[in-house]
């Protein structure tokens, strides 16, 4: 199994599409760590500031080149990143990402408080 450590460093109230869309991510994310990356442990942490809201997933699996995963072998989007990154866009927020073959992934969503 892989071990998950979650942290709520400070809460904000969102709109219920900005609350959907960090629930959606954060499974989309999951899902992947849970199917590709082959991770012993996850950690996910949620933290809100006066202006926004951040959600980071990092693993310690894997990892993998990401200019090579945005658009798989058959034209579709192998890792689920467009998805996150339309919901993002969306909401007028990022998402970042960090990853590297053998040194695990991280993905970092910023969404704005009052996001439309």
């Amino acid at each position: 199994g892989i071990e998950v450590a979650v942290d709520v460093a400070r809460e904000a109230a969102l709109p219920m599409d900005a609350q959907t869309a960090l629930l959606r991510i954060a499974q989309g994310a999951l899902a992947n760590v849970a199917q590709h990356a082959r991770a012993g442990r996850v950690g996910i942490r949620l933290d809100a500031s006066d202006d926004a809201v951040r959600l980071r997933v990092a693993d310690d699996g894997y990892g993998f080149d990401p200019r090579g995963a945005a658009v798989g072998a058959s034209g579709t989007d192998s890792f689920g990143l467009r998805a996150m990154r339309e919901r993002v866009d969306q909401l007028g927020g990022r998402l970042d990402l960090v990853s590297a073959p053998g040194a695990g992934t991280i993905i970092t969503v910023t969404l704005p408080v009052g996001a439309p």
